[in-house]
């Protein structure tokens, strides 16, 4: 089993594709995040989704892309009981620990929410803040958000979706 992570998909959404030079249509975007999706996560996989999963058809989008599912709700996310199908969670914010990489290291702990914060639990102890919602215009415009400690794992952020947590941690250490 692999565990991933992924924010600011947004499915579906008409609003989105002005900002995402890359995708032509909302087709396209559809697509090619889902198509990235399918061809990286396994079904007994988890995923953690870093909220705006979809604006429209959430279930059929739950449905169709691998993977167990976790959301942490974004602001796009509106009627909180209309995502708990289709997830094996829901949670407005989240704290994971990872285990370490060798016997001698200490465990790894990642901090999930939608937003971006500037402090967050356990951030003076390694931990690090995998967020979205900034599009890429974090806090580090010239990293795109990311580091030190704080990773914006929203779709214009990264090549491929969703991403390895072990990848989105080491960019936050």
């Amino acid at each position: 089993m692999q565990t991933w992570v992924i924010g600011c998909t947004h499915f579906d959404d008409p609003n989105i594709v002005q900002y995402r030079r890359a995708f032509s249509s909302l087709e396209q975007m559809n697509e090619i995040i889902a198509r990235s999706w399918e061809s990286r996560v396994a079904p007994k996989d988890l995923v953690y989704i870093l909220g705006d999963f979809a604006v429209k058809r959430v279930r059929y989008w739950a449905d169709r892309l691998p993977g167990e599912k976790v959301l942490i709700v974004g602001n796009h996310d509106n009627t909180a009981a209309l995502y708990t199908r289709g997830f094996v969670d829901v949670q407005q914010q989240l704290l994971v620990r990872l285990p370490p990489k060798t016997p001698f290291d200490r465990p790894r702990q990642l901090f999930l929410c939608h937003y971006p914060f500037v402090s967050w639990p356990e951030k003076g102890n390694g931990c690090v803040h995998l967020h979205a919602h900034s599009h890429g215009q974090g806090l580090s415009p010239s990293r795109q958000g990311m580091g030190p400690g704080r990773v914006d794992m929203s779709v214009e952020c990264w090549e491929t979706w969703p991403v390895d947590i072990d990848e989105a941690y080491h960019q936050g250490e």
